[in-house]
């Protein structure tokens, strides 16, 4: 017999709320950098991001990085060296928490490239009393 850890309330439950799918564009890229934002989630919210799919019309090739809130690399999340174009699903979803931002971030990018990034996750919703 394999016993399961069960919720110590129902408040610490999230359930399935909906799927969302979006894409954004971003600024013409300047200084080798172009980026894009999702977020941030809502206070009673937890996003799963399941896939991403990344795109820029670069003359170079670019990179792309996946950030938690920070550009910064204690804040990776996930990277392809193929930012031009590239598609990530992941196998094990990247969990977003409440009030975070997902920062999607190309460098090496031609002056003035544009870079998209679509994103698809399950929403969350804590369980309310």
């Amino acid at each position: 017999m394999t016993i399961l850890p069960e919720p110590t309330s129902p408040l610490n439950q999230w359930n399935l709320d909906d799927y969302t799918q979006r894409a954004a564009t971003s600024q013409p890229a300047a200084g080798g950098v172009a980026q894009v934002a999702f977020g941030p989630v809502p206070d009673d919210q937890l996003w799963r991001l399941e896939r991403i799919a990344v795109s820029c019309n670069s003359s170079t090739a670019t990179s792309c990085t996946l950030y938690l809130d920070l550009i910064d690399p204690a804040h990776a999340l996930d990277y392809t060296p193929s930012g031009n174009f590239d598609i990530s699903d992941e196998a094990a979803p990247i969990q977003l928490p409440t009030g975070s931002t997902l920062l999607v971030v190309w460098t090496n990018a031609a002056a003035g490239a544009i870079a998209v990034a679509r994103a698809q996750w399950v929403v969350m919703r804590r369980q309310r009393a």
